[in-house]
């Protein structure tokens, strides 16, 4: 307990799931690898080839 109050008293992100910290890892990988290019949520809607909502 002491260490998540903490962290959300000085901002500090915990993760505490493994799967969520191996999700994290990944991402950040290829961010890395390669080159991430920034959109507006609109326009990544227009990229998707099906509504799924």
């Amino acid at each position: 307990y002491k260490i998540r109050r903490m962290a959300v008293d000085y901002n500090i992100p915990v993760i505490i799931n493994l799967q969520l910290a191996k999700a994290i890892i990944d991402a950040i990988k290829n961010t890395r690898e390669k080159k991430v290019e920034i959109k507006s949520l609109n326009e990544y809607h227009q990229t998707l080839k099906e509504v799924y909502w």
